[in-house]
Parts: structure tokens; C-alpha cells; sequence
């Protein structure tokens, strides 16, 4: 698919989703299904678009989020409370 073709079929799914999005906040209920349907092909173009480019060296992969010492370490279990020490 050239880069055109996605485009076309992007902007085809998102003005479908408009669409679909007007006829929901109408009261229509039976577009809620369609309009998640073209939400998910956009996302799945997106997803597709995103690796394609990836494929070519156009795109800058995403990084791993860094994982801070709080996420290294386990949580201690609560503390038991001590029994007070009683005066004989």
C-alpha cells in the first residue's frame, strides 16, 4: 500500500467514524457498534502505518520506560505492631 492508498483509507475510516459518532449523539444506539468498528480499523491502520515505517527507517522506535527504584525493589510486608512491654 503507498503511502497515498493509507492516507485515503485513513481519512475513508475517520470521516466514516464522524459519521457514525453524529448518528450516536443523536440518540441513535445501533451506531455505537459500527462506530467502534471504524475505531478499530484506525487503529489497526495506525498500528500498520506505524510498523511500515518502522520497516523502512522513517519512524523512531519507542523506548522502553525506564523502571525507577521503587519498581526494583519489592514492597516490605506492614510491620507487625510490637506488643507493649508490660511492668511486673
Amino acid at each position: 500500500m503507498t503511502t497515498l492508498q493509507w492516507f485515503e483509507s485513513i481519512e475513508k475510516v475517520l470521516a466514516d467514524a464522524k459519521k457514525e459518532d453524529t448518528r450516536l449523539k443523536a440518540g441513535i444506539k445501533c451506531a455505537a457498534p459500527k462506530l467502534r468498528k471504524h475505531l478499530k480499523e484506525l487503529a489497526t491502520l495506525s498500528k500498520a502505518g506505524r510498523q511500515e515505517a518502522l520497516d523502512r527507517g522513517k519512524a523512531i522506535p519507542k523506548k522502553l520506560p525506564k523502571r525507577t527504584a521503587s519498581a526494583k525493589t519489592p514492597k516490605p510486608a506492614a510491620a507487625e505492631p510490637e506488643a507493649p512491654e508490660t511492668k511486673a
